[in-house]
C-alpha cells in the first residue's frame, strides 16, 4: 500500500500497516517513506528478473531455431497471477525492461508482448500433460 499510496502524508498505507502490524508506536512518516522507497525498489527490480526470464527463453527459442533477433516475429507471453495483474505499474514495468533486453538483443521493442490470459497457468499445465503423454 505505501507504494500506491501518493498522497503526501501516506495516512492510508500507514492505516492499512497498523490494521496489518499493531504497535505500540505507530510508524513515522519517515518510516512510512522508507517503506514506499524499498517497495519500489523491490518490485521494479523484480520486474527486471521476470523481464531477464522472458527474454532469455525468448532467446533460447531464437538460438533453437536459428532465428536471428532482427528477423524475430512477433512474440506473444501469456501471464497471469495477481501481482502481474493487480500491483501498479508492474506489468509496464516488466515489458519496459523486457523492451530494452529486446533492443539490447537487436530486436525491436514490442517484438515479445506480455499479454493477460486468463486460465493460463491451467492450459500450461494441460500441454505439458498432452505432451508428456505423447512422449511415453
Amino acid at each position: 500500500m505505501a507504494y500506491s499510496d501518493q498522497s503526501p502524508n501516506l495516512i492510508k498505507a500507514q492505516q492499512l500497516f497498523l490494521s496489518r502490524h499493531p504497535t505500540s508506536s505507530p510508524p513515522t512518516h519517515a518510516d512510512m517513506q522508507a517503506l514506499r522507497a524499498i517497495s519500489s525498489s523491490v518490485t521494479y527490480r523484480a520486474s527486471g528478473v521476470i523481464a531477464a526470464g522472458v527474454h532469455g527463453l525468448w532467446q533460447l527459442r531464437n538460438d533453437a531455431e536459428a532465428i536471428r533477433a532482427e528477423d524475430s516475429s512477433h512474440t506473444v507471453v501469456a501471464y497471469n497471477g495477481s501481482v502481474m495483474e493487480n500491483y501498479p505499474s508492474f506489468k509496464e514495468n516488466c515489458q519496459k525492461h523486457l523492451d530494452g533486453l529486446v533492443e539490447a538483443s537487436g530486436g525491436q521493442a514490442g517484438t515479445v508482448e506480455l499479454i493477460y490470459a486468463e486460465e493460463s497457468s491451467l492450459l500450461g499445465a494441460a500441454i505439458a500433460g498432452a505432451v508428456a503423454s505423447l512422449e511415453a
